[in-house]
């Protein structure tokens, strides 16, 4: 690096942090790495740290430590499965909203599929004490999601939904042998290529 690079790269980003802080707090991306951090070191506490995540991440406990070393102020905000939110993993709902009258879903299981009640209440309880609003919301998640899965098979009873659904399922979603990803994108290609001209009939 040539002579005083490195100076002037410290001042043109020293001159970005100030100019955007030139109106009073800014609120910074936090995730405890070297970008952010030396954000944060050059807002000299003037910015608002935030970092989005799981409880106990490695980012969160990283910047929850970084941003008390430098006396910022910091909050985490928790990151959810979207699974539990108003949706409960399909956005139905908000589809409709929106003002479609027409559904093209693509499910990743079989049509038969339900979810069932968790067989182990209290362990999810005591994993999730410090926040039992989201306990409580993984508890009830079958019935809303099942729920709206018997509200698809009626929108596609009366020929407002078209749905597919796959014919076989080889695939969880830990699965890393490539071999059955391979196989499963095949199966699914193909059944694909064969409700093609249905697609279109529906679009």
């Amino acid at each position: 690096m040539e002579d005083g690079a490195a100076e002037r790269l410290r001042d043109a980003i020293q001159g970005a942090v100030d100019e955007a802080l030139s109106s009073g707090t800014a609120n910074v991306a936090f995730s405890g790495g070297l970008d952010s951090g030396i954000i944060a070191a050059m807002s000299k506490g003037r910015a608002k740290l935030y970092t989005v995540g799981t409880e106990g991440a490695y980012d969160v406990t990283a910047s929850a430590e970084l941003a008390s070393i430098m006396g910022t102020e910091w909050e985490h905000i928790p990151l959810t499965d979207g699974g539990i939110g108003d949706s409960w993993g399909i956005p139905l709902a908000q589809a409709k909203r929106d003002g479609y009258k027409k559904f093209f879903i693509v499910r990743t299981q079989k049509r038969d599929y339900r979810k069932t009640e968790d067989k182990h209440p209290g362990f999810i309880k005591m994993l999730l004490g410090k926040n039992k609003a989201v306990a409580d919301r993984m508890l009830e998640r079958y019935k809303h999601y099942n729920a709206i899965l018997d509200e698809i098979d009626e929108l596609e009873a009366r020929g407002e939904a078209y749905v597919f659904c796959p014919h076989t399922v080889l695939v969880k979603n830990t699965t890393l042998k490539q071999p059955l990803l391979e196989e499963s994108f095949r199966l699914g290609y193909e059944q694909a290529q064969s409700e093609l001209s249905a697609w279109r009939d529906f679009l």
